[in-house]
């Protein structure tokens, strides 16, 4: 009999305090009479007299009859009770502090109950014990929610410090982030009794794979995954939240192949910023020893964003050579790779993965500004000066590059070779939509340095996919057409034909829906 049942025999016995002419099965009073009586001796409680008397309900209702009206014997009821109800209570909240609930006994409760756990949200069935992955504060398994694919990470080593970070990591990430883009999807938290034991769990969003190491991954897929990481890392630390703990396993991979930044177990918060903080102790584990960073292994020392971005750089690193790296002599990326893009992505892991954190990158953005201040010219434009340019040289040059922009997107991805046939749509450009797109251009610089070919649909966000979606335009002329686009923003004179001309440009050769 568990503290349920048990409250609810109680609930009976009022009953049979208040009414006298209530329907009583006999044979389940005297058995639960029985129980209870076991349960006083195994408390170390003295059984009560009425009780100790009682093996029928008429015992039970005659041992009553001693304390005066229903309200003394209501309240007769619950001094008995009180010393066993705050016994069971206790024993259970000791259950919650201490390694009670193991995966073997997870194991057995789930084939006793078909695979199967109710919650507030709905059952969650066809839970798999064969298909289980370790969390930094659980584990987790895998079954179905309303007939969608479902991870539940259960707390099974429920101490009190672990359960408060277990909270952190459901509350903290879901409110503290906004857009959770590239963070795991959590879906609710809730505990539930399995065995008379109280068990954490955290149901989110069922992922394909996590991040594995490709033999030849490309450059692109390489660079992107650097992007996505690190945009990922950005919002989490505007938000407060110090990961510790990046490594491939807690990347995980959604149906379009986009990364998400998963287990904050371990995470540290802002206090300013967060009620629960979830302090991890001395005595346990910081992080994984391969991709954290020196400083996480000494207790005294404080970590910064800093430690996140050491593994940012260590898993970039571990993409290319399936190592990582400790010391200061690394294989180089360019040794693989060739090319600016791959040189600079050497020079970013150099500074990611310093020994030293006051030698690494402080935050994401310092790596953006690094990117960009090597990509675009130093200094603003003179335009004074380039409005004495001539405008046939204006001219030819814009011809030039609308030219190859064109033809860019007429071969599209499918290269040289192939020419997609498109329709036409008249005037499908206007003059203020390619202002739009130019102006977009200066928040997407580092497009410039991760892809060869930069996407048109990038730069617009309307429903209406202005540009196709594998439109591209090569990464040398798009840097040209901006560039000019700076030299002449400011002259008004040079600057409407030069935005009509795009216009026109644009519309005559059939930038619009291939078929």
């Amino acid at each position: 009999m568990n503290i349920n049942e048990l409250q609810d025999f109680i609930d009976v016995l009022e009953d049979l305090a208040t009414y006298c002419n209530i329907s009583i099965d006999e044979k389940i009073f005297s058995e639960n009479i029985r129980k209870i009586k076991k349960m006083f001796n195994d408390a170390n409680i003295d059984v009560p007299p009425e009780i100790k008397l009682t093996k029928r309900s008429y015992d039970y209702r005659s041992q009553l009859q001693k304390f005066g009206g229903y309200k003394e014997r209501r309240e007769r009821i619950k001094e008995t009770f009180y010393p066993l109800m705050d016994y069971l209570e206790n024993k259970i909240n000791i259950s919650t502090q201490t390694e009670v609930f193991t995966q073997k006994k997870l194991n057995d409760y789930l084939r006793l109950n078909n695979y199967t756990i109710k919650t507030l949200y709905g059952n969650i069935t066809e839970i798999s014990i064969t298909e289980t992955s370790a969390g930094g504060n659980g584990i987790v398994y895998f079954g179905k929610l309303n007939n969608h694919d479902v991870a539940i990470k259960f707390l099974l080593k429920n101490d009190k410090n672990k359960r408060n970070r277990f909270l952190c990591e459901f509350f903290n990430v879901l409110i503290g982030v906004d857009n959770n883009e590239g963070i795991v999807k959590q879906y609710f938290y809730e505990e539930i009794v399995l065995d008379n034991c109280k068990v954490p769990i955290i149901v989110m969003k069922k992922y394909s794979n996590h991040l594995e190491y490709v033999d030849e991954i490309s450059q692109d897929e390489l660079i992107s995954n650097f992007d996505q990481l690190a945009q990922a890392l950005k919002k989490i630390h505007d938000n407060g939240i110090i990961h510790r703990d990046l490594k491939p396993k807690n990347i995980l991979i959604d149906e379009n192949g986009r990364l998400n930044i998963a287990d904050f177990g371990i995470s540290c918060y802002n206090s300013d910023i967060y009620d629960m903080t979830g302090h991890t102790q001395k005595s346990e584990r910081l992080a994984n020893y391969e991709f954290s960073a020196p400083e996480q292994n000494d207790s005294k020392k404080e970590l910064t964003k800093a430690a996140d971005i050491y593994s940012l750089g260590q898993i970039i690193y571990w993409l290319v050579f399936n190592e990582t790296c400790k010391g200061t002599r690394r294989k180089k990326i360019t040794d693989k790779y060739s090319g600016p893009r791959m040189e600079l992505l050497d020079n970013i892991i150099d500074k990611c993965i310093a020994n030293e954190p006051s030698d690494r990158y402080q935050t994401i953005d310092e790596i953006y500004k690094d990117i960009n201040s090597k990509l675009l010219p130093s200094g603003e434009v003179n335009t004074k000066k380039v409005i004495k340019k001539d405008k046939k040289e204006i001219k030819e040059q814009l011809e030039d590059i609308m030219q190859h922009i064109a033809f860019t997107i007429d071969s599209d991805r499918y290269g040289n070779q192939y020419e997609i046939p498109t329709f036409k749509t008249t005037n499908r450009f206007t003059n203020e939509k390619i202002k739009m797109f130019l102006e977009r251009i200066q928040m997407k610089q580092q497009e410039l340095l991760f892809y060869d070919k930069v996407k048109f649909s990038d730069f617009y966000d309307d429903n209406d996919s202005m540009f196709f979606e594998e439109s591209y335009i090569d990464k040398k002329h798009f840097s040209d057409l901006y560039n000019l686009y700076l030299e002449i923003k400011e002259d008004d004179e040079l600057f409407l034909p030069f935005i009509k001309y795009i216009v026109k440009t644009f519309n005559d050769n059939c930038i619009d829906l291939p078929f």
